[in-house]
Parts: C-alpha cells; structure tokens; sequence
C-alpha cells in the first residue's frame, strides 16, 4: 500500500453556547507516498482546519485520520505531540520563528526537542542552511533576514528531523511573485530529491499548478479533485539555473567587451553562442 495518509469520514464541528458550525462535513481523502497536493477554495471553506487536523493541531468531531498507518484518533495528546515530533513538519505563513533566536538556533530546535545527539543537532541545521543559501546568515536574528529569507529558515526547521510529510498553509501568502517562485521550486526539488510528501494550501493557481494533484473545497466539502502529469522537476529545477547562468554570462560578456577586454570578433561569436542556447531551450520549453 502506497498511501502515506488516509482520511475517511472526516467532520469537524466547532461548538459556541448552543451555537454550532461544522467546518468540514464528510472528508475522504487518500495521499500517496512522494507526492505534492495543494488544496484551494476559497476563504472559510475549511481548508486551513483541514491541514490542522492532519497535523494533529486539532481533533476531528468524528471521522478517522492515519498517517503512515497510525491512527490518530487513537493517540493521547502526549502521543501526538512525539508522533508530529518526528513525523509530521510544519510551514506557516507567517514563519512563526522565535525572535529570540538566531536563524541556526531556529532550525536546531526541533532536534534538541526530539533528543539527538550533539553531532546532529549541531550539523544538521548547518546542512540545511547551506543547501537553501543561508549559511552566510546563520547567526542572524530573524528581523535581520527578508521576508523569503525567514521562510526558507522556517522550511528549513519544518525538514530538521526529516519528516515523511510537510503541510505549509499559504508559504507564499507574505511573499512577492519572484520569492514565491523560489519557494516552490525549492519546495519540489525537496521533493524529488528526498521523496517528502507535500500537503500545500494556497489561494495561488500558479502555486497550485505545481502540484501532482490539486483539491478543490468548498463549504466545508472536497467538490473536486485534479491528478496532474508528473514533470520531472529536478529538471525543470536545473533548467531555470541554467537559464540563469547564461543570462549571467552574457551579462560578463558585454561588461568585458565594452571595457574593451576582448576583441568585437570574440564578442559576437560568444554572444551568438550563449544566444543560440537560450533560444533551443525556449523551443524545447514550448514543445514539452
């Protein structure tokens, strides 16, 4: 069986005096192992009790929830937190990092929480960084990072105890469209590289459109969902880096030339070079 989490049945009720509203009415859901699901609908259609309900924030009014084929329904609220401990990491949209703390204290949190040992807890949150470009940052206190620096520290904190299942509820709520874009490739080449399952709310259709399956909600129900075709993303990764790099390199090219450190000749055959590539991968590009 390949599912890493199965709901069946799932309501949630919130009770006020006499008053009640039922957030979720009659939830069946299936998730697969290495996949990236976002949810979408709109505003109060209970996407975000949804995520807090898989991440055993809150506890369902009557259905059932497993998640690597542990109930739970079934686990007591020291339980759970151990099980969300270790399994379960979690984005929020307003980072929530501790103020007190700097990046690297942060991200090492969850491993001195959890027990490991000392080589871990200090290695670990220094890989991390270092694979999402904020080593030079370590030591800098939250208020002294960007808005998209603080949530690749947050994501880099939700992945220290190399949980099977990440939930982020709207990531890219606080972000411009270009630090979006870098999360969410950071967040598929997380993916493919190490096989987490993603569970992403957002009101962006471009967020959602990278996903292999998007759900839709509304009133409180699933009245849609859309299985996409896989990409390669890894791929899809490397070629916006290389993109990048020619981009970099022609930009080299036309500082040497206009401070005459190479011949017009030189320029224009290189500059055709670099040209000539970005075109092939622009067509490749618009025939897959």
């Amino acid at each position: 069986m390949n599912e890493l989490i199965e709901i069946h049945g799932l309501n949630k009720t919130y009770k006020s005096g006499k008053l009640e509203n039922q957030v979720l009415r009659d939830i069946n859901l299936e998730i697969s192992r290495g996949e990236v699901v976002s949810i979408m609908g709109p505003s109060g259609c209970g996407k975000t009790t949804l995520l807090n309900l898989l991440g055993g924030l809150d506890r369902p009014t009557s259905g059932s929830i497993f998640l690597n084929g542990k109930s739970l329904n079934d686990m007591n609220e020291s339980e759970m937190t151990r099980f969300r401990l270790r399994n379960i990491g979690i984005v929020f949209q307003f980072f929530n990092l501790i103020p007190i703390l700097t990046a690297v204290e942060n991200v090492r949190l969850p491993l001195l929480v959890s027990g490991h040992d000392h080589h871990k807890t200090r290695e670990r949150p220094l890989q991390l960084l270092d694979q999402f470009g904020l080593l030079d940052k370590a030591n800098r206190m939250p208020y002294e990072l960007s808005g998209g620096e603080q949530q690749r520290v947050a994501v880099a904190r939700a992945l220290a105890n190399e949980p099977s299942i990440i939930i982020a509820d709207e990531p890219t709520g606080n972000l411009d469209s270009k630090t979006s874009a870098d999360l969410i490739d950071l967040f598929n080449m997380i993916n493919d590289e190490s096989g987490q399952t993603f569970i992403i709310v957002t009101h962006d259709s471009e967020v959602a459109e990278s996903a292999d399956k998007i759900i839709y909600m509304r009133d409180g129900k699933i009245v849609g969902e859309e299985s996409r075709k896989r990409r390669d993303k890894t791929v899809d990764y490397y070629k916006k880096v290389e993109k990048e790099k020619i981009t970099y390199l022609l930009n080299e090219l036309d500082d040497l030339y206009i401070s005459h450190m190479i011949s017009r000749e030189l320029y224009e055959k290189w500059r055709s070079q670099y040209l000539e590539q970005l075109i092939e991968m622009a067509i490749c590009e618009n025939i897959t």
